[in-house]
């Protein structure tokens, strides 16, 4: 008996790995957007309250999560993806905001930490892999496309099989 991890455990436990790093590096950030609004809104006073409070929230559940994510399984994936919708929204008010108030679009950075981190995390938990290590039940579209690979798999098989049932010249000449 071996006891060391399979070849499969490994992947797992890399993947695993990459999803945390990338919420741990999305939560950082969080909080330097968070500390960012906290000294801005130090003289603005209330009205960044808002902005402070999405940026907070934001980048709390993205650290919290990222400690969480082997053991939850299942509801982390959920809360991962919802916390990742949440971050798209708030880089689209922001992009919105900065268009129509700067009359110019986000910087390299704010795109690539709060649009291409979040699509890429969705991307990563939205995948096969994914929901076969958090052991999520297939899509619907899956299911569909199983389904017919099995129709087609059984009516190849029926066209390659010879027929069963005896012939009528299969007893000539055998002395009955």
């Amino acid at each position: 008996m071996t006891t060391q991890p399979s070849r499969n455990e490994y992947q797992d436990q890399s993947y695993l790995t990459v999803l945390r790093v990338l919420l741990l590096i999305q939560g950082g950030i969080g909080v330097a957007s968070f500390l960012e609004v906290l000294v801005a809104g130090a003289s603005q006073g209330l009205v960044l309250f808002p902005i402070l409070a999405m940026t907070g929230g934001g980048a709390a559940a993205s650290l919290w999560l990222a400690t969480r994510l082997p053991r939850l399984g299942r509801r982390a994936r959920r809360a991962v993806l919802l916390v990742q919708y949440f971050w798209l929204a708030t880089a689209t008010v922001d992009l919105l905001l900065s268009v129509f108030m700067t009359q110019r679009l986000l910087e390299l950075v704010p795109v690539l930490t709060r649009i291409v981190l979040p699509l890429a995390l969705i991307r990563s938990l939205r995948s096969s892999r994914s929901r076969l290590l958090f052991a999520v039940p297939p899509s619907r579209r899956a299911r569909r496309k199983a389904r017919r690979l099995a129709r087609r798999q059984t009516k190849a098989a029926a066209k390659s099989e010879p027929a069963s049932g005896l012939q009528v010249g299969d007893f000539q000449g055998a002395g009955v």
